[in-house]
């Protein structure tokens, strides 16, 4: 770990010396080299994780060269320097100038396992940093890829680096001299990998787990809405961390919109290996957390409406698509991250209280709100307490390249993608010039030692300047 992040150090030291129009060609050539590839990455998804080949297109290789197409175009205007207004002193020049961390440390997850390594990667390299980046055990070749890729396109030797290993790999990372830490993962090994950081006050992005709320308003197209619900709960087995975790809806339309369930549900399956297919587990032990949950819930007086069972013979590990009704929040599943194809569905009196349950738990990561009425939905969503809202949609903010993405509460902390995103691999510096030369130098030192402006020359200026 320690060769392979002073190889990146050595490898950054030149990149950084670049300018950006001089590294922008290079990213071209590496978004480039992804798309002429992109039927190779596709196979490496497929094969290790299960999904729908469309899937493995829409979910890692359509979002990586979005975000990869947006940084080549736009780091050097998101990078530029920023001047800061003259007010209060005009005799002094200020601006804040983005520079590269240095080596940053990517930990990468199973789920969209080429995006979320392309991510970091991406964002380091256009920002001018060197990666060493960690994918998950359960699929080393589809983070091998951007190393693989990278080197393809002609970028600097040791500037993406990946190793391989389990967890015991990652926490050697984290301790490696690296200045930057960016985890994807559950919230339990990101608070772990938080407190590393922080042992050696190593800035850390963390996107963490969900438990992501869908509203459905009483004035929605229920049958819109039926269908976004279904295909944003199921989509890649419900294996993303903002997947519909938990729906509420007004009791006035709740048996009109479960009628709308049904017929959306007829559209979905699991390891049937047609257009219908939601995809593979891709971890096995998600199956016994899918059945507990489902277990806890039914013996709490839920019902399962559709599915609910793991699908013993196949070619992978299965789990039937599941809509799950008369749930409350004593149940795990309406409380903690599922990460499965499992749709619980809720009655509730009124708007005020989907917002209150909504708002209820320890996540906010994503939500999204259902209405006809465009203007109600944006003054909910304002008020959904999450790091991102979609508004008569769902999944579709992360992959977004120019908006940034990331939770509050124990979803996580920081943010990827957009300005926003670009900026957190940098650190600013500001910095300040006298505006006319030697004479405003004069003019400022009068605050120097010996003073010769007392505090009632101070005091009338803070009175002028701050209106008292």
């Amino acid at each position: 770990m320690d060769r392979a992040v002073e190889e990146a150090r050595k490898a950054f030291t030149d990149w950084s010396s670049l300018s950006h129009a001089e590294r922008r060609p290079l990213l071209g050539d590496f978004k480039r080299t992804v798309v002429a590839n992109s039927d190779h990455i596709a196979d490496v998804i497929c094969a290790e994780t299960g999904k729908d080949r469309a899937d493995a297109y829409t979910m890692d290789i359509m979002p990586s060269l979005g975000l990869m197409d947006y940084y080549a175009r736009k780091a050097a205007k998101i990078l530029r320097p920023t001047r800061g207004n003259l007010w209060p002193y005009p005799m002094v020049k200020r601006w804040t100038e983005y520079h590269p961390r240095g080596v940053v440390g990517a930990i990468t997850p199973w789920n969209a396992p080429f995006f979320l390594t392309i991510l970091p990667v991406i964002s380091a390299i256009a920002a001018g940093n060197a990666v060493v980046a960690k994918p998950s055990e359960l699929t080393p070749l589809s983070g091998q890829l951007a190393a693989d890729l990278a080197a393809e396109a002609g970028l600097p030797q040791d500037l993406v680096r990946v190793v391989h290993g389990a967890g015991d790999v990652g926490q050697a990372l984290v301790r490696a001299p690296i200045d930057l830490v960016w985890f994807t993962g559950s919230t339990n090994n990101g608070r772990a990998v938080a407190i590393a950081a922080a042992e050696r006050l190593v800035p850390a992005i963390l996107e963490l787990g969900g438990n992501d709320a869908m509203v459905v308003l009483e004035d929605a197209d229920l049958g819109i809405a039926a269908r976004g619900a279904v295909w944003a709960a199921t989509y890649n087995a419900g294996q993303i961390c903002i997947s519909v975790e938990r729906i509420y809806v007004p009791e006035a339309v709740y048996e009109s919109f479960l009628a709308e369930v049904d017929a959306a549900m007829k559209d979905v399956a699991a390891g049937t290996g047609d257009g219908r297919d939601i995809g593979a587990i891709i971890d096995p032990r998600q199956l016994d957390v899918l059945e507990r949950q489902l277990a806890d819930a039914v013996a709490k007086g839920a019902e399962i409406r559709w599915g609910g069972s793991r699908i013993a013979d196949g070619p992978g590990d299965f789990f039937e698509p599941t809509v799950v009704t008369n749930v409350d929040h004593s149940m795990e599943l309406m409380c903690e991250e599922t990460f499965g194809p499992i749709i619980p569905i809720m009655s509730v009196p009124d708007e005020a209280t989907a917002m209150q349950l909504a708002n209820s738990g320890r996540f906010g990561l994503h939500g999204s709100v259902w209405s006809g009425d465009r203007g109600r939905a944006a003054r909910f969503a304002s008020r959904i307490e999450s790091g991102t809202v979609a508004a008569n949609d769902h999944l579709i903010n992360p992959f977004i390249p120019n908006l940034s993405f990331g939770g509050i509460k124990d979803s996580g902390m920081g943010r990827e993608g957009g300005a926003e995103g670009l900026r957190s691999f940098c650190y600013a510096k500001s910095i300040t010039s006298p505006r006319f030369g030697p004479s405003t130098r004069l003019l400022l030192g009068r605050r120097w030692m010996p003073r010769r402006l007392g505090p009632r020359y101070w005091r009338a200026v803070a009175k002028a300047l701050f209106r008292w």
